[in-house]
Parts: C-alpha cells; sequence; structure tokens
C-alpha cells in the first residue's frame, strides 16, 4: 500500500465538505420548493388580476364597448408606449371570441408570458358549467395543489395555493 500526500489527505477531505454542502443546499432547495411555486404563482395570480381589473375599470368610464384599448409600455423598448385592445364580454371582463385555445390565448394576453412558471408548464383547462351565461372559466394549473383560475362572467380570480 502506498502512503498518501498530505496534499491528497486535504484534496479528499475538500471534497467531503462541498459534497456535504451541495446536499444540505439541495434539501434546503427541496424544502422551500413548494414556498417557491406559491410565491411565483401569488405573483402571476395577482398580475393576471390587476390587468383584469384595469380593462374592466376602462370598459367602464369608455361606454362599454366591445374593444378596450390600454396604453402601455413594454420594457427593453426603450418606453415606446402603444395602445393595446383588449375584447371584453357583454359583462366588461377580458375574453375571448373565439374558442380555440381561448384560455391560453387568455393567459398570454393578460400576462404576457409563456404558459410556463418557474421552468414548469402550465396545464390549461376550460371548465365547462351548466350555465347559459356566455362566459368561460379558464383553470390554469402549475401541479395539482397550485391554480390559478379565472372566471370571464364576473371577472373573479381564484388563485390556490
Amino acid at each position: 500500500m502506498g502512503r498518501y500526500s498530505v496534499a491528497q489527505y486535504k484534496i479528499l477531505l475538500s471534497f467531503i465538505i462541498i459534497s456535504i454542502l451541495v446536499t444540505v443546499l439541495w434539501f434546503k432547495f427541496k424544502k422551500n420548493e413548494s414556498n417557491i411555486l406559491a410565491i411565483t404563482m401569488e405573483s402571476t395570480a395577482a398580475v393576471f388580476a390587476n390587468k383584469v381589473m384595469m380593462v374592466h375599470a376602462q370598459w367602464l368610464m369608455t361606454g362599454k364597448d366591445d374593444i378596450v384599448y390600454i396604453k402601455e409600455s413594454h420594457l427593453g423598448t426603450g418606453a415606446k408606449v402603444e395602445n393595446i385592445g383588449y375584447r371584453v364580454n357583454e359583462f366588461g371582463w377580458p375574453d375571448l371570441s373565439i374558442d380555440h385555445d381561448a384560455c391560453a390565448r387568455l393567459w398570454q394576453k393578460m400576462t404576457g408570458i409563456e404558459l410556463e412558471v418557474v421552468n414548469q408548464p402550465i396545464a390549461v383547462i376550460e371548465v365547462k358549467g351548466t350555465q347559459k351565461v356566455e362566459a368561460r372559466v379558464c383553470r390554469y394549473h402549475l401541479n395539482a395543489k397550485h391554480y390559478i383560475e379565472y372566471n370571464s362572467a364576473s371577472g373573479k380570480i381564484t388563485n390556490k395555493n
């Protein structure tokens, strides 16, 4: 058997310490992952709700047209301001006249982001009810625990975490 030098022992000890630190950080991350997802979904729901309320308020102020225009500036465009049109239903809440992928398109229109949160895809479900009202209920699922639901008949946004 050969002898190990002091440098080899230092390298081995450093490797063990780094391995322990990485393991501890991994367990801390996994422990807080649910909290991170909940906070991210809350933030996204707030962005969605803010846009919905802004569109509805504009609809109330401008004569209740089918399309509401809101001036928006986008980051990275040199503060360029443009009028963005939002289609609203008879109740004044954001909705789309199309049925194909309406909830997915509504998400992108309201949030300005793709259907993913924290690099995890969001599943979109349109909940069909027995009501005769021309409105839709969209549910955006991150997983079984976290989802955002939007009811275009009332403008109500539910954030389940």
